[in-house]
């Protein structure tokens, strides 16, 4: 397994692999703690984003092609409660919502937990939070 270091930039942006303009080809539930997310950058080469000790994700818009604007991660004391509206679910209050999100950033900031928001130039928008992310090239 080669397990590819996160090479997050000053503005939380994942730099390597550069996966802008890059697809989100599929997304996989292998434990319920564990997520493995398939992308591709420009290239075509193929990566696995690791999630593990999943606590919440939400991907929403899913198609046939699912360009990435960019990706970032935070972790810790850097996400703010506004990272993570994206949580929300369909049906919720705007009471329950904010107690939800309030209930998840307390966890962020106490377990140090990672947030890794995948942003669509088209298609799938994701929203994760894990207790650790890694990225693997897919050897094929």
């Amino acid at each position: 397994m080669n397990i590819v270091r996160l090479n997050i930039d000053k503005s939380h942006s994942l730099g390597d692999p550069d996966l802008h303009d890059g697809t989100l080809v599929g997304i996989g539930l292998r434990s319920e703690a564990r997520v493995e997310i398939v992308v591709a950058d420009e290239s075509k080469t193929r990566y696995l984003i690791i999630l593990e000790g999943v606590v919440r994700i939400n991907a929403m818009e899913f198609r046939e092609v699912n360009s990435i604007l960019d990706v970032t991660v935070i972790r810790g004391e850097d996400v703010r409660l506004a990272d993570l509206v994206s949580l929300q679910y369909v049906g919720q209050t705007a009471q329950h919502a904010e107690e939800y999100l309030k209930w998840i950033h307390g966890k962020i900031l106490q377990e140090s937990l990672y947030v890794i928001e995948i942003n669509p130039s088209y298609g799938c928008h994701l929203i994760g939070v894990a207790e650790d992310i890694h990225v693997e090239p897919i050897q094929e």
